[in-house]
């Protein structure tokens, strides 16, 4: 038996028999519709549709011929957001659930904002930057933090990609705002930095500037970044050559990234350094104890090293993001992490300056760990130091399940010897474990 909603579909689709409602679309199409069928969905029509009929009664038009004008909105979108009120299926995209919202929200279509919504919460690495925009622009605010808290962990995958960096300089300056600010993005400042000279140039170069006001452009970025995590390279190549903070101010953090000299109290940038590893990172321990005794000696030609192999049993290669350290809790200490591969040759470097029991040195770039082959991350010191330190030796193999991925990591137990330059420092150590993407 038919159901009255096939027969309404075929009559929309058809012949058009039982129709009392004309849209005027923008190109002049004429669609012949139900009025029981949007009435539905939406009370913004209904609305419409009772207001004619008390109009055309009064003057004695004929109801069958009543005509709504739906001009606002392109054709084809409003010929898809109808259809859709027959057939319950929308061909959603990205380039188009930005206008459907707005119909959506024009014409009160809650339906129709539920399954976008649904449609965007998928947050990959290549569409999150461009969901964001829409959530912020429609106040879908669980969806905008949902996207935020994305961008905070996969930052050093996303941004790292050409595709995604354009994505990012289309963003107005209020998002961009709102994802540096975050304590908890997960990168490095040197990354912080190149994406918002090109946001600036990218920014000039649209809205035609040919003199751009460089400080003024920086002005509400500059209170969000830690320019005291920045590389000396890239704080000179970008914050000195253009001029961005006044000379005083420069020369006092450029002392502090060569130097460590302290900041004055009363110089006023943010010195408040990311939580750079998010909730959803794999670690994997070191030691099975901590020792917060301040006893530990961090040699500063060789300090500690580790020497180990990774295996994922599904194929996929980890992702070394960042390393954590024992450190001083009443003093910042300087250190370098390297990672080397077999062959010594070395694929990362960094550098940081911290205060604290444990702290976690993260990589401008994820190292992209190849199965069953040998890395060793090696800690230096500019000078000898305490600190705290982990015990009871290293674990032979670590496994590590997580969303049903596991990860195992292995331990080349062996000391150093003579010519020999990989290897893992036994028993105790400042490297605390490993952090995986």
């Amino acid at each position: 038996m038919v159901s009255l909603l096939e027969k309404l579909q075929e009559d929309f689709s058809k012949n058009h028999r039982r129709t009392d409602i004309v849209l005027i679309l923008q190109d002049e199409q004429r669609l012949k519709v139900h009025s029981v069928v949007l009435s539905l969905f939406s009370d913004v029509f209904a609305t419409q549709f009772n207001n004619r009929w008390s109009r055309s009664r009064q003057s004695g038009e004929p109801e069958q011929h009543i005509e709504i004008d739906c001009k606002t909105f392109p054709p084809l979108l409003m010929v898809l957001v109808i259809t859709y009120m027959y057939n319950d299926t929308i061909p959603l995209a990205l380039d188009n659930s930005d206008d459907l919202l707005i119909i959506a929200d024009f014409y009160n279509i809650q339906e129709l904002r539920t399954r976008c919504l649904d449609y965007l919460s998928s947050l990959t690495h290549s569409n999150v930057l461009r969901v964001l925009p829409i959530a912020d622009n429609h106040k879908f605010s669980e969806l905008k933090e949902q996207c935020l808290q994305f961008l905070d962990r996969m930052a050093p995958i996303i941004l790292n990609n050409n595709l995604n960096i354009g994505q990012f300089c289309d963003l107005p300056k209020h998002l961009v705002i709102e994802i540096i600010e975050r304590d908890t993005l997960a990168i490095h400042e040197d990354i912080v930095l190149d994406l918002l000279d090109k946001w600036v140039t990218h920014t000039s170069i649209v809205h035609e500037e040919d003199n751009l006001d460089i400080p003024f452009a920086w002005e509400e970025f500059v209170p969000h970044i830690r320019f005291t995590e920045c590389s000396l390279e890239t704080f000179t190549r970008i914050v000195v050559s253009q001029q961005i903070l006044d000379a005083s101010l420069t020369s006092l953090i450029q002392q502090f990234i060569v130097c460590k000299t302290p900041v004055p109290q009363t110089v006023h940038f943010n010195t408040r350094p990311r939580s750079i590893i998010s909730e959803n990172a794999i670690c994997v321990q070191r030691f099975r104890k901590i020792c917060q005794e301040v006893n530990w000696s961090c040699n500063k030609f060789e300090g500690d090293r580790i020497s180990f192999m990774v295996n994922t049993p599904s194929g996929s290669s980890a992702r070394l993001h960042g390393v954590q350290l024992f450190g001083d809790p009443n003093h910042a200490i300087t250190v370098r992490v390297s990672v080397l591969d077999r062959h010594n040759i070395t694929l990362v470097s960094s550098e940081t300056h911290r205060k604290g029991t444990e702290f976690v040195v993260i990589f401008k770039s994820a190292v992209r760990m190849q199965n069953n082959s040998l890395y060793t991350v090696i800690v230096q010191t500019t000078v000898d130091l305490k600190t705290c330190y982990g015990d009871d030796g290293i674990e032979n193999k670590i496994q590590y399940t997580k969303d049903g991925t596991k990860l195992a990591v292995r331990f080349i137990d062996f000391e150093m010897g003579e010519g020999m330059s990989n290897g893992t420092t036994k028993s105790r150590g400042q490297i605390s474990g490993l952090f995986f993407l």
